[in-house]
């Protein structure tokens, strides 16, 4: 009885059939239509939910193309072992560079490859599955972040007693609020506020102008790293 090597079972097993499953014309319009239908999902999802300063429609519209290119990058090598290797390989040596600016990108970028490779493996429920309930997330802490906006309030006044007085009115007039910068100089001073209001109720920047406390006073979006 001849006894086999572990060359013997890679060739025989693995090897021996390199088109281990055929691309039917059937699975392919399959592929097509599903990635397809995430794409614009995903595209006006991203628009949907968009809480940075500048938007990028290209941005959008590569999400949509990274869920159909990985799409059908999963479909092929899962058809041919030897591809499937050589793709790992392929793939591994390319380096993307572009800064990713929001950290939301970056979630919205894997859940595109996700999406993607679901759709390309065939599992089409599963695809359907996870977009909902991602989006449902999403659309949760979206809602969540809405109710409190926050924002920060740059303001010029002369003295303590001013500096005081715009602190009473916004402890009375906001959700929240927290100081975080402030500049004393010898006729005037200079502080950088983030407050947190509700339904975009900015009412409170009149009453800080009324009371003539401030010599000037900017309020600006602020989501943790940019203003504008």
């Amino acid at each position: 009885m001849d006894r086999l090597t572990f060359t013997d079972i890679l060739r025989q097993g693995l090897l021996a059939d390199t088109q281990a499953a055929a691309i039917t014309t059937g699975k392919i319009v399959a592929t097509v239509c599903w990635s397809a239908v995430l794409a614009v999902a995903l595209y006006f999802t991203y628009k949907k939910t968009f809480r940075g300063v500048t938007y990028s429609r290209s941005f959008g519209i590569s999400l949509g193309m990274l869920t159909v290119i990985t799409s059908f990058v999963i479909l092929t090598i899962t058809s041919n072992l030897i591809l499937s290797l050589g793709m790992v390989g392929a793939l591994s040596i390319v380096r993307f560079r572009t800064a990713v600016k929001d950290s939301m990108d970056i979630l919205y970028m894997f859940w595109a490859i996700s999406a993607g490779i679901i759709v390309g493996a065939g599992v089409y429920v599963v695809a359907v599955v996870e977009y909902v309930i991602v989006l449902g997330v999403v659309l949760l802490l979206s809602r969540t972040e809405h109710l409190a906006s926050p924002y920060l309030l740059v303001f010029t006044c002369s003295d303590q007693e001013q500096e005081q007085t715009v602190l009473n009115i916004l402890g009375t007039s906001v959700k929240r609020f927290a100081v975080k910068s402030k500049t004393v100089e010898r006729e005037s001073r200079e502080l950088t506020v983030e407050v947190r209001i509700r339904k975009n109720d900015t009412s409170f920047l009149d009453q800080i102008h009324d009371s003539g406390a401030v010599s000037h006073a900017v309020l600006m979006g602020y989501n943790g790293e940019y203003a504008g």
